[in-house]
């Protein structure tokens, strides 16, 4: 992107290009608004028992409104990076089969000292998994896609959604009580 925020480039491997990575110009009608603070993001997640590196866990990373901004899957190393994200407070969601979900709120907004910050992220194994099956209670007939919403006892929220033989599950903590309700 040219400093005037209008022009700029970027390549591509289209098929109806000119050969294999091919250069082209961009024009936008308004300047886009470039932001020189950017941050980058790396989460370090491991075991909360062991505290050794977890891979596949899989981290959303959402903006103050709730809105994902990107997402990423843990290497062998336990690492996930977010390359270029604003300095601003962000949520995390955390997951991985076998361990407890994880909301987790982290402030980028650094005052410009510091474009690298480092977030250690440890998982708690999952006591058990509640499973279920979403059905019509006249027909029987399983439902997808339904929206279906757990609440602990400290009104921690966790969400999910039928799957096309209205199956879902939950890993769950043996310390808390849970409300299951369908949305």
């Amino acid at each position: 992107m040219k400093e005037d925020g209008i022009h700029g480039y970027f390549s591509s491997n289209r098929r109806d290009g000119k050969g294999h990575d091919d250069l082209y110009e961009i024009e936008f009608k308004q300047p886009i608004e470039q932001v020189d603070d950017l941050i980058n993001l790396t989460c370090l997640v491991k075991s909360d028992d062991d505290k050794l590196p977890l891979s596949g866990v899989i981290i959303l990373l959402r903006d103050e409104s709730g809105n994902a901004v990107d997402w990423d899957v843990s290497d062998v190393e336990g690492k996930i990076s977010f390359l270029n994200v604003e300095p601003k407070e962000h949520e995390l969601f955390i997951a991985k089969s076998g361990f407890m979900e994880l909301n987790r709120m982290v402030n980028l907004d650094n005052n410009g000292n510091n474009k690298e910050i480092e977030v250690e992220i440890n998982l708690k194994q999952a006591s058990f998994l509640v499973k279920g099956v979403v059905a019509d209670p006249k027909s029987g007939e399983s439902l997808s896609n339904v929206p279906i919403l757990l609440t602990d006892n400290n009104d921690n929220l966790t969400t999910t959604i039928s799957d096309q033989e209205g199956k879902f599950s939950f890993n769950l903590d043996e310390e808390k009580t849970y409300v299951l309700s369908l949305g």
